[in-house]
């Protein structure tokens, strides 16, 4: 059928099937000086190539056939299915985009549903019958996931002449996979508008030698490399260029995922954004500065609790609808626990401002505002006052039938009992994510931060359950879709257990290493260097070195001055390393 397409001869039948495939993007068009060009544009009803929408080709092999086809999340159906190992490079690519785009400008939460896939035609290998496929089964599919998820959450163009093959993990490195030759061979045959195909790094010669100059072939190591290739021009001019009206429109939809989301990979591509527009917007006013300025300072904080923030001008807050404003209340008041910025009896009287009942009396937005003053009382040396808070927050939200909310109380209830030696409160946490399980709300198991919460209080409070809490540890020290922050404290926890356990010296050396793993000596962001301070601080207090607890918790001092203040307010000096120790928040 496309052979005949590129010599200009198809029947009626033909051009009922070529019609909707035309129609769907530029890549099966033939060139404009070639015979064919006139009879797609006869089929199609149009005078050239449509543009791809954000569609994204894709080719897969199965046995002796090639597939090309294309990706569309807008589509109804598709042709195939997609099936396990598919679906989890899709998630793959959803926990690696937040850490390999340089900027992020809008939400991954309308992404959740991989996109369905419509075949577009096949390639044999020889003579014989194609067996097409019904269901996609493999991760070859992750990077091009991945570039059409950057498309569609930047809103920049799909890249139009390019194909991808290439696995993806959730840190957003490629891998190898199988069938290149055919890939190659199908996409210069059946797409004559495709003129790139992308792979991994440790493919790059043998696709080049596959290609044999029909295909440039672009070769990446990571989706990071990847992304700034083909889409860093598009993300920075369409940041830099856009219109008034276009600011304002990003600048509030930045404001609102850092408001509302919670369990992103990584941070940094929304503090990018905020900062570049500082940088680059002229004839911004006093309020679109401060936002910008809350947005990267609170994107900030999610990363590795940095960021200053100065108290919001009181008629920013007096426009915001008042569910919005608590919203914004309840970040300053967390930030100040986290980073000492507003200072802590500034951000207390801004929240009590706020607030006209107790827990049990507020709705859902004071709730967050109780949650967040609970936590900066823990962190300023009052953690018996919060544990009793986060508990009563905790059951507000489940009597409420808010359960996916209970998750934030909850882990701070298990972290301040265990902290403080509270066998009994744990215990009562403990009964309440019992119950929770009982209505179907989420398992620890589901959500990393309880899972982390609950297996350090198993640890600190020494319960039967400690063995199995190593286990947990070990599993989120590992993981690359949770959250950077939480993965890294999993390891300082699971190391800091090996030891007190005195595990068995490959447990002890597994631990080391997954700790190497996630804390790198050789990477400099701040986090890393919070975590490296704090198993020092650790491995000092576990062998009585008070001079060598001193000195790391000095250079937690350097890396995280907001919170190390807070948590040492009104201690005497000696017991400032263990105390931050046992009650650092990760």
């Amino acid at each position: 059928m496309l052979d005949a397409l590129r010599q200009g001869r198809t029947d009626p039948a033909a051009c009922a099937r070529l019609r909707p495939l035309l129609a769907a993007g530029p890549w099966l068009w033939p060139a404009a000086t070639s015979p064919g060009f006139d009879t797609a544009c006869r089929i199609a009803d149009r005078d050239a190539p449509p543009d791809p929408a954000g569609r994204v080709p894709v080719v897969t092999v199965r046995a002796d056939t090639a597939t090309l086809w294309y990706l569309d999340l807008h589509a109804g159906s598709g042709s195939a299915d997609l099936g396990a190992v598919a679906r989890r490079s899709w998630e793959q690519a959803r926990a690696a985009l937040p850490r390999s785009l340089p900027v992020l400008l809008s939400s991954l939460r309308p992404y959740q549903r991989p996109p369905s896939v419509v075949r577009l035609g096949w390639h044999l290998d020889a003579t014989g019958w194609a067996r097409p496929e019904t269901v996609i089964e493999g991760p070859s599919l992750g990077l091009a996931f991945f570039l059409h998820l950057a498309a569609l959450v930047s809103r920049v163009p799909v890249v139009a002449d390019a194909v991808a093959s290439a696995t993806i993990d959730d840190a957003g490195r490629l891998g190898p996979v199988n069938g290149l030759r055919l890939k190659i061979a199908a996409v210069a045959s059946l797409a004559p508008r495709i003129r790139r195909f992308i792979v991994c790094a440790d493919q790059a010669a043998e696709a080049r030698e596959w290609a044999a100059g029909r295909l440039e072939v672009l070769a990446f190591a990571s989706a990071a490399e990847a992304a700034e290739a083909l889409y860093n021009d598009a993300l920075v001019a369409r940041l830099v260029d856009c219109s008034a009206g276009e600011r304002q429109h990003i600048t509030d939809t930045l404001l609102r995922l850092v408001l509302s989301e919670r369990g992103l990979t990584s941070w940094s591509p929304v503090h990018n954004a905020a900062r570049r527009a500082l940088d680059t917007w002229t004839g911004l006013d006093r309020l679109q500065r401060h936002v910008l300025a809350f947005v990267a300072a609170v994107s900030a904080r999610h990363q590795d609790n940095s960021g200053r923030i100065e108290l919001p001008p009181a008629d920013w807050l007096a426009q915001l609808p008042r569910p919005l404003r608590l919203h914004v209340v309840a970040h300053v008041v967390q930030h100040s626990a986290d980073t000492g910025t507003p200072a802590p009896e500034q951000a207390l009287a801004l929240g009590r401002a706020e607030l006209s009942s107790g827990p049990r009396e507020a709705f859902a937005p004071e709730l967050r505002v109780h949650g967040a003053m609970g936590r900066l009382l823990a962190a300023t040396g009052h953690a018996e006052q919060a544990l009793p808070l986060q508990e009563e927050l905790a059951l507000a939200h489940f009597d409420g039938l808010g359960y996916d909310e209970v998750s934030r109380p909850l882990c701070e209830w298990l972290r301040l009992a265990a902290a403080l030696g509270d066998c009994e409160s744990f215990d009562r946490a403990l009964a309440l994510r019992e119950k929770l399980k009982a209505v179907g709300a989420a398992s620890p198991g589901d959500d990393p931060f309880l899972a982390l919460a609950e297996a350090r209080g198993a640890l600190l409070l020494a319960t039967p359950e400690a063995p199995h809490a190593r286990r947990v540890l070990a599993r989120l020290a590992r993981s690359h879709a949770i959250p950077d922050h939480v993965r890294r404290s999993a390891a300082r926890w699971r190391l800091l257990a090996a030891r007190q356990a005195d595990a068995r010296a490959s447990e002890l050396d597994q631990a080391r290493a997954d700790f190497e793993e996630a804390c790198p000596a050789q990477v400099a962001t701040l986090d890393v260097r919070v975590f490296r301070a704090l198993v020092r601080l650790d491995e000092a207090l576990e062998r009585g070195e008070a001079e060598a607890a001193r000195t790391a918790l000095d250079d937690l001092r350097t890396h995280s001055p907001g919170l190390v203040a807070n948590l040492t307010t009104a201690l005497p000096q000696e017991a400032h390393p263990a105390h931050v120790a046992r009650f650092y928040p990760y």
